[in-house]
């Protein structure tokens, strides 16, 4: 197995200790991976021991060997409480099955070939990280921390299992993934290739999901966040999509329900929405055309609530509007044929609802405090406006009119006599003068 001159701990070594005249010590741990323990030796370089070339490669890590848990670091990798150097600005490749915790510390790229992860796979913040996907791959638990960043590449095939978390940053570039687990998103998730959800996708209140190409769902997909089918982009819909965030069908985006949507906030189209095979239940506002003429139900409160206008002032505009939601069990998604805990996955689209409840309790809540002091200020205003009118009404009230009138009537009386008396003193002075002439 080991040449005389040349021992490749890439292809030549199998698993456990090779000595070297009793004095020199490499750890091959797994095909690819090859420690010396007495000579500090770095990645893809070569070293001289004993008259023995030791050819260092890029790593190839077989999750098989994996103990306890693989966390890949800057520096290279620790497995199992070991570290390992692996060269600055080199990928990791992950091959076989480990059901433990792998954790990537490292903006390094990693590969993942025919790779099976059935414990958790995590991406710490704040790192960016790149991994291609080669062949069949399955990942189970995915977390992306706040503040991390994983772009999936590659031609393969990427299985999601387990409960998956994104609180950072999510992209689906040309990869094609499964979605089997349940896989909770309240960062961003920007799919640019094709998604089959066969279990349940929630995006949390306050996400975003970009759907740029292709969305098969046969599954569930509970929307309280935004959700937007990009240009061009299809979303098939197979089974149930329930919506209770912000819908956004774009421009030149496809949307074919074959099963049931069921909207209780914003559903928008502005491209194709065709409801042929399927049901919307809506109990909120759609807007947009929908094609197709399958039944769309409407249930009490579905159209926008109407503002109701409060008279605040003197003139026509002077208007407070006031929208009230309406807040019963059914609008709210909590009714008792949507809440229960018989299985995992109800327990679970049932803390969603009832979060989703808490929240748009708290929203209405929030909006009609900020009504009421709108309503105290203006009371106030008008509270003033009706003093201040009261007090000069008061005033002209408080006047004598009738005495007033009389002097006026007297003085007035007064003064034309005056001008009577002064005109008939002219004229008998004229009088007189006549008569002397």
């Amino acid at each position: 197995m080991i040449d005389s001159n040349v021992i490749n701990v890439d292809s030549d070594c199998k698993v456990g200790t090779v000595y070297f005249n009793k004095d020199k010590e490499i750890d091959i741990d797994v095909k690819g991976n090859g420690r010396i323990i007495s000579n500090k030796v770095e990645r893809g370089e070569n070293e001289k021991i004993d008259n023995k070339i030791i050819i260092l490669t890029g790593p190839q890590i077989d999750l098989s060997s994996v103990k306890d848990s693989l966390i890949i670091t800057d520096f290279g990798y620790t497995k199992d409480s070991v570290n390992y150097e692996v060269a600055s600005g080199e990928g990791v490749t992950l091959t076989g099955t480990t059901d433990k915790a792998i954790i990537i510390d490292s903006i390094r790229d990693v590969s993942l070939h025919n790779a099976k992860a059935t414990g958790t796979f995590t991406v710490e913040q704040p790192n960016k990280v790149n991994v291609q996907i080669v062949g069949d791959t399955r990942v189970n638990n995915l977390v992306v921390e706040d503040g991390g960043g994983l772009a999936f590449y590659g031609d393969g095939v990427m299985h999601l299992t387990g409960e998956g978390f994104n609180m950072g940053n999510i992209i689906l570039d040309e990869v094609e993934v499964i979605q089997e687990g349940i896989f909770n998103n309240s960062g961003t998730l920007v799919n640019e290739n094709n998604i089959i959800n066969e279990g349940v996708i929630n995006n949390i209140e306050g996400a975003t999901f970009n759907n740029k190409f292709n969305i098969e769902n046969k599954g569930i997909i509970n929307n309280l966040g935004e959700f937007n089918n990009e240009k061009e982009a299809n979303i098939q819909n197979d089974k149930f999509i329930y919506n209770i965030g912000e819908f956004n069908n774009k421009v030149g985006a496809t949307f074919d329900n074959n099963s049931v949507i069921e909207n209780k906030y914003k559903l928008r189209n502005e491209g194709t929405l065709r409801n042929y095979e399927g049901t919307i239940e809506n109990y909120y506002s759609v807007a947009g055309t929908i094609l197709g003429n399958q039944p769309i139900y409407v249930y009490d409160g579905a159209k926008e609530v109407k503002s109701l206008d409060i008279q605040a002032g003197g003139e026509k505009e002077d208007k407070i509007g006031l929208d009230i939601w309406q807040m019963n069990s059914r609008i709210l998604g909590i009714q008792k044929d949507r809440v229960n805990i018989r299985t995992s996955e109800d327990t679970t689209n049932a803390i969603v609802g009832i979060s989703f409840a808490l929240n748009k309790l708290s929203e209405q809540r929030s909006m009609l405090g900020a009504y009421q002091n709108r309503l105290e200020h203006t009371i106030r205003n008008l509270d003033n406006a009706v003093e201040n009118t009261t007090s000069a009404e008061s005033g002209i009230r408080d006047t004598d009119m009738a005495k007033e009138m009389v002097e006026y009537s007297n003085n007035n009386i007064v003064a034309q006599a005056s001008q009577a008396m002064l005109a008939q003193a002219n004229q008998l002075n004229g009088g007189v003068l006549n008569l002397l002439k």
